[in-house]
């Protein structure tokens, strides 16, 4: 699956994902290769 990723100001150091196909779900990375969910419960 192909990310597309995008910073809301030039110098933030968070990459936000382009994920329309789910809806409420927040994903955000540092380094666009781990992928980190939000809201994602605990286990």
């Amino acid at each position: 699956m192909g990310y597309e990723f995008y910073k809301n100001k030039k110098n933030d150091k968070i990459w936000w994902v382009d994920n329309v196909e789910v809806l409420g779900e927040h994903l955000f990375t540092f380094d666009k290769i781990k992928i980190y969910n939000l809201f994602a419960d605990r286990q």
